[in-house]
């Protein structure tokens, strides 16, 4: 919603912007001297009766115009108004660029757009969202709040290119993190001063956008030479009467085999006519009749035979050709402002979604009535019939009175067709270099694939990606690179940089390609049909594209739909290196305007960081901290590595009683911190070194450290020697509320004993644990202080200021991101799962990778965790098992909590050292789950580290009896590194459980097997010499149970007294959210009872329950329950349709402990 003027006053003086009311000079407001001299003048006393008179008609006058002017607006608002948005070039480009404020309210609601009410996505309670209207070197302040109650989400402006502003992108994850619920954030953007054309702006969280959050954005250019009488914007998209959330997990699961959803409906600008008698029985709607009476036209009545139509496609799978009756229609710009050369045709398409095109109109007659707008909507990616839908709409152009449209067929050839092969630029392209670069080859397909459950997983390159946790804005820039699967392209601003990119799509569907903040020139594009789908070029064969390259008059894109099988070849001419951005969004922002980085002149060297904690040196005693147990001073022995000009720490003694070894020592200092900043954007990084001076006793001592009611570091300690190490912890938390406890404490259980120094605690959200070490640490809080001297620069850790400077690279030129927490509330919102099929992605499905954990790279490049190993095969060559061979990183330090031991320091007042431990003991084996992660630094170059396929050599297993967790494959590795004659470990999926072998692996001994009816069989094998564990856990600490047990073929369950209330063979429908045994017959062939489904359950990851008949297993995603869940048991079906399902606590397995 567009402020009025005075509104517009009171928001740009709230967000500190600056307006006069109808424009922004020079982006500058009134002096406050001028208005003061204004003010007085006005109230002089010498103004004469003509004067005031004057200025009585002068306020008729424009009082006149403003009534006029409402009459006008109240026209335009009321009854008559046209469907399609009018819009009103003259009055953008006839005036100089301003500042535009908008107020948005994102709420949810029921609305019933076609006649069938769904929960929709709501701006300021209106459905569908506004349309900006603004002119280049326009600035757009959008100030938005989430209204939601459970979901985060962030704005997409699709196809401006965003220079300097990449923060604003809404990229969640990647540019921005979401707003979260009841938080606001204001976008500010600045459109460039050759930028204009059709755009849009759509939700980039989740799968909002579907479900209607998306609206219009059209930038007008003063220089127009061709403005028509008449322009509208029109809207256009399928639509679907079920939310989105259960439409994708529909999509996500087997059951699909990976044909797309089939829509129910089509909305232009938010209205659409549903049959309410079409309602498939399976699929009940309350639906109320729209008809043809009840659509608004799209255009009003006027003289002009001539008018400019601008068409988005809002929808997600279909793309549509568009005709109006009596009219002829020429393209005459695609996407945002890219002139097109065209010939003047009836009917134009296909416009796929994401894209858009500006239409030349000119009415062959007078504006008669029962002219329509027909809409055809293309069925390539529509993978079964649905009943419901009509694919020929229709709406009125003009009054449409009672007649009903003719139905009339789409003939081939009829439509202006806007393929890059047939459509050129309007003008000959010069600045596109003769020969690329770079060249980037990507296939692109879908696979469903046995050892992902047969879910369709989309891949590129062999490569299927994951959401990263933590994201990758929370993520340092230098470590991006490993986990994109383009490299970072190196360009400068003298000379141009030719990227091409070839894309081919072998899938069975169409998929679009959209580049935020850029465009592309479609060199070549090219579908084979002779070679049964198979339309692959690569540019690295020495043939050239069947069609050629058209580097004269190639079409330019920002969103490009590649059909299936089609290649693409397109390239991107980079003028110089894309930033990343940064986000400027806290729980509280104190200004919109853009923040201000660091120059490149800077050293980092010189910015002074100050601490969040006082006292964190203990230079004179431990003031500050409360403290609770024997914590005293120390002096002398202290950590000085870091330049401490004191000697001082504090010092925590523990003494475990034996008598009381459940209750335990306790010692600890804590420090309350005040206005810190709750939120899911702020990461607080916290520093400090410990040293164990003595221990003893069964050593049963833990250090820990917590903020609020966060415990984000917790450590067992051990000590040998005469002489002690300093450990760093180094690590990121986020604050839970403004006000919190940060706690450092000892605990010791038994006979356990332990002093331990602490020294040099720092805390700030202005550092991250990869860049601290660049900055000059201020460790007296109480001393924020403004810059001391030209030279230095210092950052309080409690200002709203959201940069984070990373070192000074010239052929970088990055910019840090500020931090997403790792916590508990997930950074990208979940989808719902109230109703519907099982909730799942396929990325939350990858086997063997425990994916609370797994970075998401590419599978040829190593991850800090054990990385996805994929076997599939696409119609590339491949000759040869996938091999993950890690690369030593040396240009950063793990994320995770690290241990840095310095100098070793004599002590006088003990006669035993500290040093972690890095091998488990002969005696102690890892039976509590302990997980290993990748030794990036240290392991050995002659290693396979990780390796995907059938095992040859000798192996061994061992029982849940002995060894209770093995459910992934980071158990298994930490289970290997305690026993002393294995060598290496694999984890199998299909039987979920360990596999060891006394030999180190190496490639010859594997078989990879490349059908999928026999992937199954592949385990995933890792040497253990490439990971590093953490101590493992007594024995004698009680272990917890696991989550799941393991399988051998021909295991069957037997039944078991099971707890009341629980589901044991109950004959009962599930309309959904389950999985066929025929899915899995090859690697479970058993399934010949109810017992032998149990067992199969009991080792498949997420399985909740199962079911057993006439053959075959079923198997449940949901816990089984007849009246809660989102799909509950239905027991009032045909009996016929029912099976009798367990739950899983029916029974005794053999595969557990």
């Amino acid at each position: 919603m567009v402020a009025h003027d005075e509104e517009a006053h009171a928001l740009l003086d709230q967000h500190e912007l600056c307006s006069d009311g109808s424009s922004v000079r020079d982006d500058r407001a009134l002096s406050s001297a001028y208005t003061a001299q204004f003010s007085h003048r006005f109230k002089r006393s010498c103004v004469v009766r003509w004067v005031v008179a004057l200025i009585v008609v002068s306020l008729l006058s424009i009082f006149g115009a403003f009534i006029y002017h409402a009459r006008e607006q109240s026209s335009e608002t009321g009854q008559d108004t046209p469907l399609g948005y009018r819009l009103h070039a003259q009055e953008h480009t006839s005036r100089p660029p301003k500042t535009l404020v908008y107020n948005w309210n994102i709420t949810a609601g029921i609305r019933s757009p076609d006649g069938v009410e769904k929960r929709v996505y709501l701006i300021n309670d209106e459905f569908p969202g506004p349309v900006i209207e603004a002119r280049s070197s326009d600035r757009v302040v959008i100030h938005v709040h989430n209204g939601l109650s459970q979901e985060g989400l962030s704005i997409h402006w699709h196809g401006l290119r965003m220079i300097n502003q990449n923060g604003m992108d809404g990229a969640v994850g990647f540019t921005q993190s979401p707003i979260l619920p009841g938080d606001s954030f204001n976008y500010n953007l600045t459109i460039g001063d050759d930028e204009y054309g059709t755009f849009w702006w759509h939700s980039h969280s989740d799968v909002q956008r579907a479900d209607g959050l998306w609206g219009g954005l059209v930038v007008h250019s003063p220089d127009e030479t061709n403005q028509q009488p008449e322009d509208y914007l029109i809207m256009i998209g399928d639509w679907f009467h079920r939310n989105q959330t259960e439409v994708l997990s529909w999509f996500a699961d087997a059951s699909s085999r990976g044909n797309e959803p089939v829509p129910d409906s089509l909305l232009v600008n938010g209205q659409g006519r549903f049959d309410c008698s079409m309602a498939v029985p399976a699929r009940p709607v309350v639906c109320s009749q729209v008809t043809m009476n009840d659509l608004k036209p799209l255009f009003r009545q006027t003289n002009d035979r001539r008018a400019r139509i601008r068409v988005v496609n809002t929808g997600s799978i279909t793309g549509l050709t568009i005709r109006i009756d009596a009219a002829m229609m020429r393209p005459v710009r695609v996407d945002g402002g890219f002139d097109v050369h065209s010939e003047a045709t009836e009917a134009v398409g296909i416009l796929y979604p994401g894209e858009r095109v500006d239409i030349d109109v000119e009415w062959k007659d007078d504006h008669a009535p029962n002219r329509w707008l027909t809409v055809y909507m293309d069925d390539e990616n529509f993978g079964y019939p649905n009943e419901a839908l009509n694919p020929v709409q229709h709406f009125p152009a003009f009054d449409h009175g009672n007649k009903i449209p003719s139905r009339k067929d789409l003939e081939p050839n009829e439509a202006q067709i806007l393929d890059p092969r047939n459509l050129k630029a309007a003008a000959k392209i010069v600045d596109i270099p003769s020969v690329a670069d770079h060249t980037i080859l990507l296939y692109a397909k879908v696979e469903k694939l046995a050892h992902m459950d047969y879910e369709p997983v989309g891949f590129i390159n062999h490569t299927s990606w994951k959401p990263q946790d933590p994201p990758l804005i929370s993520q340092n820039r230098s470590g991006w690179d490993e986990n994109q699967l383009i490299p970072s392209i190196a360009t400068t601003r003298e000379k141009p940089t030719r990227v091409d990119i070839i894309i081919n799509n072998l899938d069975d569907g169409a998929h679009p390609f959209h580049l935020h903040g850029h465009s592309f020139y479609v060199l070549s594009t090219h579908r084979d049909e002779g070679r049964g789908g198979w339309g692959s070029y690569n540019p690295y064969s020495g043939e050239a594209p069947p069609n050629g390259l058209d580097l004269d008059f190639p079409l330019r894109k920002d969103t490009n739909y590649i059909p299936n099988p089609t290649f693409l070849s397109s390239a991107s001419a980079v003028a110089g290196p894309c930033k990343p951005g940064h986000t400027s969004q806290t729980t509280d922002v104190a200004t919109t305007t853009p923040t201000v980085l660091p120059t490149t002149t800077t050293s980092l060297g010189d910015i002074i960081i100050t601490n969040s904690i006082a006292n964190g040196r203990f230079a004179n005693g431990i003031d500050g901290f409360d403290s609770e147990g024997e914590a005293n001073h120390q002096q002398g022995g202290c950590f000085k590595d870091d330049g401490s000009p004191d000697n001082g720490c504090a010092s925590l003694k523990a003494v475990g009683d034996s008598k009381k070894r459940f209750l335990g020592s306790f010692v600890g200092i804590s420090q309350f911190l005040e206005s810190l900043q709750p939120s899911t954007t702020v990461l607080y990084t916290v520093q400090f070194y410990y040293a164990v001076v003595t221990g003893g006793g069964f050593q049963m001592c833990t250090i820990s450290a917590s903020l609020g009611n966060k415990q984000f570091y917790s450590m067992g300690l051990f000590s040998v020697g005469n002489s002690i190490s300093w450990n760093r912890v180094l690590t990121s938390v986020t604050a839970d509320s403004r006000n919190a406890n940060f706690g450092i404490s000892m605990t010791c259980a038994g006979n356990g004993q332990a002093l331990i120094y602490i020294d040099s605690v720092f805390v700030s959200n202005q550092v991250t644990p990869k860049n601290i070490d660049q900055f000059q640490l201020d460790f007296d809080a109480s001393l924020p202080g403004p810059q001391s001297s030209s030279s230095t620069t210092t950052v309080s850790t409690g200002s709203l200021s959201t940069w984070l400077p990373e070192p000074d690279t010239t052929n970088e030129g990055s910019e840090h991101l500020t931090p997403t927490p790792i916590g508990t509330k997930s950074w990208l919102p979940g989808p719902d799962t109230s109703i519907g099929t099982p909730s799942r992605t396929p990325s939350s499905w990858l086997p063997g990778v425990d994916t609370t954990r797994a970075a998401s790279t590419p599978a040829q490049t190593p991850s800090p965790w054990l990385p996805t190993v994929n076997t599939s095969k696409l119609s590339t060559p491949s000759g040869t098992p996938t091999s993950l061979l890690p690369q030593p990183d040396t240009t950063s330090e793990p994320s995770t909590p690290t241990f840095t031991p310095t100098k070793k320091v004599d002590l006088t007042t003990a006669s035993v050292t500290t040093s972690k431990s890095e091998t488990p003991t002969e005696a102690c084996k890892y039976t509590h789950g302990e997980e290993c992660e990748f030794d990036r630094f240290n392991y050995p170059q002659d290693a396979l580290c990780a390796y995907g396929a059938y095992f040859t050599g000798p192996t061994w297993t061992e029982s849940r009896t002995n060894y209770p967790h093995q459910d992934n494959a980071y158990q298994c590795i930490a289970i290997c590194k305690g026993m002393e004659n294995c060598q290496s470990v694999g984890y199998s999926q299909r039987e979920n459980r360990c596999i060891f072998t006394s030999v180190r692996i190496k490639e010859s001994d594997f078989i990879n097997y490349t059908s999928q009816s026999q992937s199954w069989k592949h385990s995933y094998w890792v040497d253990k010499r490439c990971y590093k564990c953490p101590d493992c856990i007594a024995a004698s600490v009680p272990n917890t149970p696991p989550e799941r047990c393991s399988y051998m073929e021909g295991d069957a369950c037997s039944r078991k007294n099971a707890p009341e209330g629980t589901v044991c063979g109950l004959d009962a429908y599930m309309a959904g959210g389950y999985w066929t045994g025929d899915q899995w017959i090859d690697q479970y062939p058993r399934q010949d009872s109810a017992g032998a489904c149990a067992a199969i359950c009991e080792a498949i990851r997420d399985c909740k329950g199962s079911a057993y008949k006439n053959g075959r297993c079923r198997f449940s995603a949901f816990k089984l329950s007849t009246t809660d869940g989102p799909i509950p048991l239905d027991t009032t079906r045909d009996a016929s349709m029912n099976w009798p399902w367990d739950d899983p606590s029916c029974f005794t397995c053999p595969g557990c402990m």
